[in-house]
């Protein structure tokens, strides 16, 4: 990057505290945050958009539970689709996913963190690695 003189570079991604201090202090860093007032409105706009396409799979659901995953992990929208393309591959979509995901959300890292299972603590690290550590 630094020997080149006639071209740009645009890089993208996710978790920005993931990026080496190196290559982030050679890049105007430009935050994406959604307006707390635009957050239903995209929610539903994506809820609708997921709908369409367990539709187009044939997949018998709820959409309250679909919209309760998407408020959930908003703004995560990816691992929304994940979540629901994972527990549906029977065809249906069950409102267990909801339950599995609250659970492995902070509560489940507290409690490992309380009986001291530290396997317990890197595992859920791993499996959330999109929350920026200093959070």
């Amino acid at each position: 990057m630094d020997d080149a003189r006639d071209c740009g570079f645009i890089l993208t991604c996710n978790h920005l505290h993931r990026l080496r201090d190196l290559l982030r202090s050679r890049c105007a860093i430009l935050e994406f945050v959604f307006p707390l007032n635009e957050r239903a409105e995209l929610i539903a706009q994506f809820v609708r958009r997921a709908c369409d396409i367990l539709d187009a799979e044939k997949v018998d659901y709820d959409t309250k539970t679909v919209e309760k995953l998407a408020y959930l992990l908003y703004p995560d929208f990816r691992q929304t689709l994940i979540a629901l393309e994972s527990h549906s591959s029977t065809g249906i979509l069950h409102s267990a996913v909801l339950k599995e995901v609250e659970e492995a959300g902070l509560p489940r890292l507290l409690l490992a963190i309380k009986e001291k299972d530290f396997g317990a603590v890197r595992a859920w690290l791993q499996l959330n690695s999109h929350i920026d550590p200093t959070s």
